[in-house]
């Protein structure tokens, strides 16, 4: 029976990382996983789920917040049928599509790289091709949309290989290399969070223990040396053409080239236009898919960026899931949110630390980085794409880590009562 579930859980598995690139356009543009997850809806055994996962009762809270939120939100800005049905059904998406791969992973260990190996391939083959245009017309951005992916997929197995047997460095290397290719081929931001994901498998792999004095001794190196590569990359890109015209562009519209902070400002403009209309109406928020009348903050994005980034008759520029369900769901789901993330983020914390031999610590440290980033600065739809497979990794492996606590704590229980009994 228990071989029959396996390979219930790998087929099914298949058709959730298949389907992840087959878009439907049902209340918005719904993937078919997102069907999939939809269907097994009343056969997920809830009970003995969130009985094995305590974490899970964090998730649903944080959820039922943001929920809350959300239609209150709704209801107060009047939002539209079509407008709140996307919004209610992002939020159900991403966590019931959580449920469905913790519920998948949780039949067997090796069911989490299975998904990794399939996600790789899916990509590979079928990934994102730029919306139909062709590698001329979406120009730099080709390799980000194309292969980027596939190639941290493939860099996460590849890592979890040499980790599992031993050869930790190795692994560091293989994720540091694919983020300085990441760079190369203008996928910046990729880049970054492979970079800063090797430097903590770093620490991890050579057992360094770090104080409050060895932490800022780090830190202050790190960032010395994090921002000499900055003043060489901002050099190539103004000088010789490096990282493609996106950068070339961003680095002219700027006073100085050497200022960090001032290319952020320019390469997440979105970020602080939101925040702007965040200020507008802090407490209730805009509502599910708020439109932008007149184009008014997609013109201010516009003016900002230097490019023309949104249809100015479409909706508020929204890139960022932490200022996102604040904008949409106001306060109650910025809450909400807040909750969510960081109790995962807690998790990932206990999981580093705790953590001495488990294969999966590559996959959760890059998909950790990579889901802070996207929570600060990706677009909402990120809930229902990215979230689930990050949330459902740390559960697992955070379980496991206290499975193996507590069997160690017993074990220990056991002698201490044993050596009383001889005495």
């Amino acid at each position: 029976m228990n071989n029959i579930n396996i390979k219930k859980s790998k087929v099914f598995l298949f058709l959730y990382a298949i389907g992840s690139v087959i878009i439907i356009p049902l209340v918005g543009q719904l993937t078919f996983s997102e069907i999939l997850v939809a269907v097994s809806v009343p056969f997920l055994s809830y009970k003995t789920l969130f009985s094995k996962f305590k974490s899970l009762n964090q998730l649903l809270v944080g959820f039922t917040i943001l929920f809350f939120g959300q239609v209150i939100s709704d209801i107060i800005n009047q939002s539209a049928v079509s407008d709140f049905s996307r919004g209610w059904a992002l939020l159900l998406s991403s966590f019931f599509s959580t449920l469905f791969l913790i519920s998948q992973f949780s039949k067997n260990e090796s069911n989490l790289l299975y998904f990794i190996f399939l996600l790789f391939i899916v990509q590979l083959f079928f990934g994102y091709d730029g919306g139909g245009f062709n590698s001329m017309e979406i120009g730099d951005n080709y390799f980000k949309y194309r292969f980027a992916v596939a190639l941290n997929m493939l860099t996460i197995l590849l890592s979890c290989y040499y980790y599992k047997r031993g050869k930790k460095n190795t692994a560091t290397i293989i994720i540091i290399l694919n983020g300085i290719v990441s760079i190369l081929f203008a996928a910046r931001s990729n880049g970054l969070i492979l970079i800063v994901s090797g430097i903590i498998l770093f620490f991890k792999a050579n057992s360094i223990q770090l104080n409050f004095k060895k932490i800022f001794k780090y830190a202050f190196t790190g960032t010395i040396l994090l921002y000499i590569l900055y003043v060489i990359y901002a050099n190539q890109v103004v000088n010789h053409d490096f990282g493609g015209m996106n950068s070339k562009n961003q680095f002219a519209l700027m006073s100085n080239i050497y200022n960090p902070f001032e290319l952020i400002k320019y390469g997440r403009t979105d970020f602080f236009v939101t925040l702007y209309a965040i200020v507008n109406k802090p407490v209730f928020g805009y509502g599910s898919w708020p439109a932008d009348p007149g184009g008014y903050y997609s013109t201010l994005l516009n003016i900002l960026s230097g490019e023309q980034l949104f249809d100015e008759t479409g909706h508020l520029p929204i890139h960022s899931i932490l200022l996102g369900t604040w904008a949409t769901a106001g306060l109650i789901g910025l809450l909400g949110t807040l909750y969510l993330f960081f109790s995962l983020f807690k998790r990932f914390f206990k999981i580093y630390v705790n953590s001495k031999t488990s294969v999966f610590l590559p996959l959760v440290i890059v998909l950790t980085i990579d889901m802070f980033w996207t929570f600060l600065f990706s677009p909402l739809s990120a809930l229902r794409s990215s979230f689930p497979l990050f949330a459902a990794a740390i559960i697992i492996e955070f379980q496991q880590l206290q499975n193996i606590s507590g069997n160690n704590l017993s074990n220990q229980t056991t002698l201490a009562n044993n050596t009383l009994k001889n005495i």
